[in-house]
């Protein structure tokens, strides 16, 4: 059985992905990027309770 964290350690040691800071709007977001190119795959997520 895989759990969340199984997920997180391996983005974690995954020397592919850089994580990089965006400022818009006021907000801070944490980026990470894979790859180079043209092709874009973009995943959001957010915590409604939060906004």
């Amino acid at each position: 059985m895989h759990h969340a964290t199984d997920t997180v350690d391996v983005l974690a040691s995954d020397e592919r992905i850089r994580t990089e800071f965006v400022e818009a709007n006021g907000l801070r977001f944490e980026v990470d990027i894979c790859g180079d190119g043209d092709t874009l795959a973009l995943c959001l997520h957010g915590f409604p309770e939060l906004a």
